[in-house]
């Protein structure tokens, strides 16, 4: 068995910032804080709801708390611009009540599934249409490891393909965020009656169908969403919709083209709400350049508890926790993140000093490289990449000061940044820890 280690430092990178010059003072544009806008008197908790707010990434666990049982919204995935319907259902949690639609995760099969294998390995999708607003859409089909946005060893709270803010559910009824809980909320028995509970308001779980090789098959008759919850090697659990049955924790081969629906869970759950009855967008500091945003105010009162600090830097927080043991038969994968804030548009480039995997002390020919071309990682060989965002295939960073560019902002937001990576070996390397450093810069744009 080889073991990989690869360690990522956290950096904070200068970015490149406007200066102004006021009253004989220069003043960096960048402000690293602006006060949280909510209903609370003290400003001390985001009061905002559901329908405060505009795209699925704005949402957390305080705002679906915020929100009232029912309530109900269309909000939009920055990534690609779709929007779709979210509710607060009956469980406590928010959950899109509309299949997602985004092109990733693994290989595009095209609008019709043509060339889906039956792998239990591999990561596909397909994508017959989208409509916005529609609950009846059928969105995408994904096998298990392109829900699961190809970190099929994930436990817990796997965000898989859905956005940032967003999760799988799981099979486990006792979880939350889970098929069986919510099912459980709504008194849907495995039956007839719980089938057409499910797929009733508020929730409006479809019967999408399912993809494979032949196709796409048991459209009206039959859907599947995906769990996060593996089941042996070669299945994972998924919500299986018939007409005599509703089940929360079905097995099925990972290959299989289903439908995913994902949410955001709540550490309290609150039916009620919190009162707050607004339907006009609050102001988010995060979107300064979008004009459906009313603009931050800052308050005047000499006793106002809210400080401001000018900095001429943005942070970034990059981890990586991939410390794994791999051998010629298998992937190795981990994940890169970036926590970063702009109010600007910028960029993510990828380097390092050093393209090779190597042992400590380097010893010839013992290493791994760093593939040249935009590529999938297979067992066998050694190599290894990073993916961009949204991309399907794994691609070299830059070396020295050749930095590689793979991520880059529609404008100014506060995200988290998630590069998978992917590591392989063959049978003549010997055991061993092989490491590097990837070096992470943020410009502005």
């Amino acid at each position: 068995m080889l073991k990989i280690n690869t360690n990522f430092k956290k950096y904070k990178i200068p970015l490149v910032l406007s200066i102004f010059w006021v009253g004989g003072i220069f003043l960096f544009s960048y402000l690293t804080y602006i006060p949280t806008q909510g209903f609370a008197a003290d400003g001390s908790t985001d009061q905002r709801t559901l329908m405060n707010i505009k795209y699925m990434q704005q949402m957390s666990d305080q705002i679906c708390t915020n929100t009232k049982e029912n309530k109900s919204k269309q909000l939009i995935d920055i990534r690609d611009g779709k929007s779709y319907w979210v509710t607060k259902l009956k469980d406590g949690h928010c959950w899109m009540t509309q299949n997602l639609a985004y092109n990733g995760g693994g290989t595009s099969r095209g609008t019709n599934c043509s060339g889906w294998t039956n792998d239990n390995t591999v990561a596909q999708y397909c994508s017959p249409g989208h409509t916005d607003g529609d609950h009846a859409s059928r969105g995408n089909y994904y096998s298990w490891p392109a829900a699961m946005n190809g970190n099929i060893s994930a436990t817990g709270t796997v965000q898989g393909i859905c956005p940032n803010g967003w999760h799988l559910p799981t099979s486990n009824a006792t979880a939350k965020g889970s098929f069986g809980g919510l099912t459980t909320a709504y008194g849907a028995a495995n039956d007839a009656s719980g089938s057409t509970i499910m797929r009733g308001s508020p929730m409006y779980f479809q019967y999408s169908g399912v993809a494979y090789s032949g196709g796409i098959d048991y459209v009206g008759t039959g859907g599947r969403y995906w769990s996060s919850t593996p089941y042996g090697s070669n299945q994972a659990y998924d919500l299986d919709l018939g007409s005599s049955n509703a089940t929360p924790s079905n097995s099925n081969a990972r290959y299989l083209g289903n439908s995913v629906r994902c949410l955001t869970l709540t550490t309290t759950t609150n039916l009620s709400g919190n009162g707050n009855d607004s339907e006009e967008l609050f102001p988010d500091p995060n979107y300064p350049d979008d004009p459906d945003f009313p603009p931050t105010v800052l308050p005047d009162s000499a006793t106002s508890n809210v400080a401001i600090t000018v900095s001429p830097v943005i942070s970034i927080d990059a981890t990586s926790g991939m410390s794994s043991e791999v051998d010629f038969t298998t992937v190795a994968h981990g994940d890169i993140t970036a926590t970063i804030s702009s109010n600007q548009k910028y960029q993510v480039l990828l380097s390092t000093n050093q393209s090779t995997l190597e042992q400590s002390p380097i010893v010839p020919n013992h290493n791994i490289p760093m593939i040249t071309t935009d590529t999938t990682i297979t067992p066998g060989t050694r190599a290894w990449g990073i993916q961009k965002t949204n991309a399907t295939l794994y691609s070299p960073i830059g070396i020295g000061n050749n930095k590689v560019l793979f991520y880059e902002s529609l404008g100014a937001e506060s995200k988290t940044i998630t590069f998978p990576v992917a590591i392989s070996v063959d049978s003549t390397l010997p055991s061993g820890t092989y490491a590097t450093e990837v070096i992470i810069t943020a410009t502005a744009n």
